[in-house]
């Protein structure tokens, strides 16, 4: 998606997670990721928010995928520790 849509989208989950409108999203900052898988590990990200369900835990991710600055992407991954 467009850079714009992405920071919409991100600014929507932080606020969601931030305000307690859905209890179970922990905003977890924006600051690149490592150590949990290759493909992610570096990548700038807008937002990355974590989804605690009763049979699992996952991350969501709004993540300038290709590092263009321009193309960015909503990633959602099971966590690896569930």
């Amino acid at each position: 998606m467009k850079r714009e849509d992405a920071a919409t989208l991100a600014g929507l989950l932080r606020e969601a997670a931030q305000q307690g409108l859905v209890p179970s999203l922990t905003y977890q900052g924006a600051d690149p990721l490592s150590g949990f898988h290759g493909w992610a590990d570096g990548k700038p990200n807008l937002a990355v928010v974590q989804l605690d369900r009763e049979d699992a835990q996952y991350r969501l991710l709004v993540s300038d995928w290709r590092k263009t600055g321009e193309e960015f992407y909503l990633v959602i991954y099971k966590d690896v520790g569930t």
